[in-house]
């Protein structure tokens, strides 16, 4: 792992908690806000893999605006899914 790998995954970790905080300061639910988190990190651990970032441009702020579009995307394939209802059983 060269430098600049080892500094993006120290960003990962860095900021986990604070990304955390920032989606249930918005209101966001503790699950979805731990699911937004993991699937941002998922997502950027592709990116980079892929060559898609730069890492030196890589910063606290660029993993916020990933996060939001995780929830944005996140909150659309579930409007998208059909409501089952379930029958009561009383």
């Amino acid at each position: 792992m060269d430098d600049s790998e080892a500094r993006f995954h120290d960003l990962l970790r860095s900021t986990r908690t604070s990304l955390h905080q920032s989606l249930l300061n918005q209101g966001v639910g503790k699950d979805v806000a731990e699911d937004v988190v993991q699937e941002t990190h998922v997502k950027l651990v592709a990116l980079v893999k892929a060559g898609a970032i730069d890492l030196e441009r890589l910063n606290y702020w660029y993993l916020c605006r990933v996060a939001l579009n995780v929830f944005i995307d996140m909150r659309r394939r579930d409007r998208r899914r059909p409501k089952t209802h379930l029958p009561d059983d009383h």
